[in-house]
């Protein structure tokens, strides 16, 4: 039998030579296999936790998801995507070093917010094959299909403060991910308002940063909406040394042509 020894395998001993390919050789293909498991993870509740955090981040006090008949509006308050931000909407999925047509540097993590992975705005892909991102004159597209992104400017944006996202329905399934048709956004706004104390409470602040107050959740084609509001206080603490805070919530669920409307209430310390 003849045998290579593991010495000759490494080409110590000059019986193999590695191959001479060019690093510009190599290609970057990138299956949507991982992102799309990622996005089939997350319920709708799941995603707007993610937007709020992102808001949070931005120091936005107020925000708003629309469902239309065709697709989601999601508006904030907080301050415009910064340089860094930009960076991370260059690249489909994660943060380092970049890889791919025309990609070069690095994408840094976010630094002292709740987000750090860049992977929260994906989760969007649950309702849509394309994000379109807008804020302060420039656009950022994330596109599911093709694994890509690109960003060009936007005009009507410039000097308006915060972030709109717009994210089109998907009409036909894609992979493990289903379209979002009328019924599915019916349990999704229903999903959304059992989670909203849960998500959004430690999200509201007692010091100069308020965090977030309100959440409005429209549907068009369930003719239906929720209105959160939430404030935060200090209160006092039987135990020395300990502070405390008073968090409450209340929910208005409102759908044309049922009345009352549902109001809840919640309260935590």
């Amino acid at each position: 039998m003849n045998m290579v020894s593991h010495q000759n395998e490494k080409g110590a001993s000059g019986l193999w030579t590695p191959p001479d390919i060019a690093d510009g050789e190599f290609r970057q293909l990138i299956g949507s296999s991982i992102l799309e498991q990622f996005v089939a993870g997350h319920d709708p509740m799941d995603v707007v936790r993610e937007l709020v955090q992102n808001e949070f981040d931005a120091g936005g006090t107020e925000m708003s998801l629309d469902f239309t008949d065709d697709a989601l509006i999601v508006s904030g308050t907080g301050k415009p995507i910064d340089t860094k931000g930009w960076a991370r909407l260059g690249v489909i999925l994660g943060t380092g070093t970049v890889v791919g047509v025309g990609g070069s540097g690095s994408v840094s993590p976010k630094e002292d917010g709740i987000g750090s992975k860049n992977l929260g705005l994906r989760s969007l892909f649950r309702f849509g094959d394309r994000i379109h991102v807008y804020s302060n004159g420039k656009m950022a597209v994330l596109d599911l299909p093709n694994m890509g992104t690109v960003q060009k400017a936007d005009p009507p944006s410039r000097g308006a403060r915060g972030v709109r996202i717009v994210v089109p329905f998907r009409k036909e399934p894609r992979g493990i991910l289903s379209a979002f048709d009328a019924q599915i956004e019916a349990h999704a706004i229903d999903d959304i308002a059992d989670g909203l104390f849960g998500t959004l409470g430690k999200l509201s602040l007692t010091g100069k940063k308020a965090g977030i107050r309100k959440l409005t959740v429209t549907s068009a084609r369930s003719a239906r909406r929720l209105t959160w509001v939430q404030t935060a206080k200090p209160s006092l603490s039987p135990a020395k040394g300990v502070s405390a805070t008073i968090r409450t919530g209340r929910l208005v669920d409102s759908t044309e042509g049922a009345l009352p409307d549902k109001t809840s209430t919640f309260e935590e310390l």
